[in-house]
């Protein structure tokens, strides 16, 4: 029944933090970014780089069809530019646009709300003994 429940209440979390977040988003002018497109803009801005849809693909653990569409709604918005490699006419590479920029100050605003909103209610002693018990969790899976 644990796992049950555990399963329960880690979605519902990750539903209402993707709410959370969509919303927050929205309201600061960032329309059209799902919490699930996050990830690879996430990366995106990591590398500060172009990066290959096949690096996408491997590090965001989906299937290349999803990705694809992520791409495409992220690009419908001004989010990225595609630009084929001029070596390998196969290979298709990610990067930012100036708008993108704008995304990751958001984020980390929302972020820190976010942390705030949930870490103030919570002691550090809660907060340690929480993150120890998902890592053993996800270890031991």
């Amino acid at each position: 029944m644990f796992i049950y429940d555990f399963r329960h209440l880690s979605n519902l979390i990750n539903e209402k933090l993707d709410q959370v977040i969509e919303n927050k988003l929205r309201t600061r002018g960032f329309d059209g970014i799902l919490s699930s497109h996050a990830q690879i803009m996430f990366y995106l801005l990591k590398k500060r780089k172009p990066v290959s849809i096949k690096e996408l693909v491997k590090i965001s653990n989906r299937v290349k069809s999803t990705v694809t569409g992520i791409l495409k709604n992220l690009k419908k918005h001004d989010y990225i530019i595609r630009t084929q490699s001029p070596k390998d006419q196969r290979v298709t590479y990610i990067s930012l646009t100036a708008k993108s920029w704008d995304f990751e100050a958001a984020m980390k605003e929302i972020s820190s709300e976010v942390e705030e909103k949930v870490i103030s209610k919570l002691s550090s002693e809660n907060v340690s003994s929480f993150m120890e018990t998902l890592d053993l969790i996800l270890t031991e899976i």
